[in-house]
């Protein structure tokens, strides 16, 4: 799984050509120039945290602040919500479509992608709340979010990787 997650994290720029491909595709359907964000850092995070560090806080932490500072993007530009959930479920589809064509073993494979997409969970809700900041300021929640959310990881009660 490590070498599988070292492939993924040195391709991450391929995966990132991916998702451009995916949200242009129906049902997205998004234009070819819109703005990435923070997405591209976060592809590498997913992997780090995924299948290279998923023990080590501070590789889920500096995922959850990428897609908090995320989700704020999205609504300083003037996204609605729902353009978040668009951009991870094209975030799930590239990386699937990466995957797909690497070359490991099957149970490989399905195991790196459900640990991706847990990871892909985590980051969502993240970006979703950083898209509501002002919220979680008003209620007093919002410094220690980052933190919060790295602990809720379920990432952490796996079991390390297979090799």
């Amino acid at each position: 799984m490590q070498q599988l997650g070292l492939q993924l994290r040195d391709h991450a720029a391929e995966i990132r050509e991916l998702w451009i491909q995916v949200i242009q595709e129906p049902p997205l359907r998004l234009p070819p120039e819109h703005d990435l964000g923070p997405l591209p850092a976060i592809i590498y995070d997913l992997i780090e945290v995924s299948l290279l560090h998923p023990l080590d806080m501070k590789f889920h932490e500096h995922k959850i602040v990428a897609a908090l500072e995320h989700g704020e993007r999205r609504r300083a530009a003037g996204f609605e919500e729902r353009i978040i959930y668009e951009e991870f479920a094209a975030l799930r589809e590239a990386i699937r479509r990466y995957v797909a064509v690497c070359a490991v073993p099957r149970w490989k494979a399905r195991e790196a992608l459900i640990r991706l997409d847990m990871a892909i969970s985590v980051a969502e809700l993240a970006a979703v709340h950083g898209y509501n900041r002002e919220l979680f300021e008003q209620i007093g929640k919002w410094t220690e979010l980052p933190r919060q959310l790295a602990r809720q990881s379920p990432l952490l009660d796996l079991p390390l990787p297979p090799a």
